[in-house]
C-alpha cells in the first residue's frame, strides 16, 4: 500500500498520506479504510497529503474514485483539504477537485500543510 491514514488534531481530521506511484486499487483501498473511519467516528474533515504522490492512475481512475463514496458509505458532506505536489499530477489533483465539486462536495486544494487545517477547521 502506498498509502498511510491517521487521525490529526485530536482527532477531528482523517489524514490521508500517499507517497511514489498509488494504484487504482491502492486509491480505492484508501478510500474504502478512509470512508470506514468517517462512519466509526463520525469524522467528516480529510487532508490528502499528494505531496510524495507521482502517479499511477488515469483521469478514468480518479473520476470512478469520486463515484466510488457513495458505494462505500462517504458522504457528501465532507470536507477534503488537498495538499498536492508539485510535478505533473497536480494536474489530476485539480482534475479531482473539478469532479468533486461537480457532485456536489467540498474540496479545496490548498497551499501548505497548516493552510489545509485551517481551512478544515475554520474555513
Amino acid at each position: 500500500m502506498s498509502s498511510k491514514i491517521s487521525l490529526i488534531n485530536d482527532e477531528k481530521i482523517i489524514q490521508l498520506i500517499y507517497q511514489g506511484v498509488v494504484t487504482p486499487e491502492d486509491l480505492y483501498a484508501a478510500v474504502k479504510e478512509c470512508a470506514a473511519i468517517s462512519n466509526q467516528r463520525g469524522i467528516k474533515l480529510f487532508l490528502a497529503d499528494l505531496t510524495g504522490f507521482t502517479g499511477g492512475h488515469t483521469v478514468f481512475d480518479i473520476y470512478n474514485l469520486v463515484h466510488l463514496y457513495e458505494k462505500v458509505g462517504l458522504q457528501r458532506d465532507v470536507k477534503e483539504a488537498l495538499l498536492p505536489n508539485k510535478n505533473e499530477t497536480a494536474e489530476d489533483v485539480k482534475f479531482y477537485e473539478t469532479v468533486c465539486a461537480n457532485n456536489g462536495m467540498n474540496v479545496k486544494i490548498v497551499a501548505s500543510h497548516q493552510a489545509g487545517i485551517d481551512w478544515l477547521l475554520n474555513g
